[in-house]
Formats: structure tokens, C-alpha cells, sequence
């Protein structure tokens, strides 16, 4: 026969161990938004995005979707359009070379 009582507290060692995963990645975000920062400009700012598409992202911080090239090299990535979770680095603007075109 099972003691309840172990039961119990098997069901909260569960609650505690999913409330650590949880800090663990927000504190895993903080860590990498901060790193992103590393020698980078006082304006530079990161922000985490769910499936970005970064002519948007370009249109919001930049006004102009032809910038999507400064976010896209500043992140290391090639395509405007990204499935999943990330967190962007986005340079100022004054420090934005809006002749910016990648190569595929």
C-alpha cells in the first residue's frame, strides 16, 4: 500500500522542480540578453522576439523596412524571417549603414 502522505510530497517536489525550470531559463534569457550587449553601444538594446520577421522589426526601430539587413547582420542570421524564439541585438540608429545588403 502507498502512504498518501509520500504521494503528497512527490506531487510537490514536482511543483518545485518546474518553478526551477522556469528560473533557470528566465535567468538563461537575462544571461544572454547581456552578453548580446558585451562592446556594444549605450543605445544598442535586446529584445526577444516569438517567430520574428525582421522587416517589421526594421519598420518599428528604424521606420523603414530596408534596414532588416543592419538587425539581421547584428544577429548573425541571413533571413528576415526567423521561426522560434531569439533574442535580438538591435544597433541604434545612428550607427545603422542603411546600404546594407546581405548576400544568401
Amino acid at each position: 500500500m502507498i502512504d498518501p502522505n509520500v504521494l503528497i510530497q512527490q506531487g510537490n517536489d514536482l511543483d518545485t522542480l518546474d518553478q526551477l525550470y522556469n528560473i533557470q531559463n528566465l535567468l538563461n534569457g537575462y544571461a544572454i540578453k547581456n552578453l548580446l550587449l558585451v562592446g556594444q553601444s549605450d543605445q544598442s538594446q535586446v529584445v526577444t522576439y516569438i517567430n520574428p520577421n525582421l522587416y517589421s522589426i526594421a519598420v518599428q526601430y528604424y521606420g523603414d523596412m530596408d534596414y532588416w539587413p543592419v538587425i539581421a547582420k547584428a544577429n548573425n542570421l541571413s533571413d528576415p524571417e526567423y521561426l522560434g524564439t531569439i533574442a535580438l541585438l538591435i544597433p541604434p540608429k545612428t550607427s545603422v549603414n542603411p546600404g546594407a545588403i546581405l548576400n544568401p
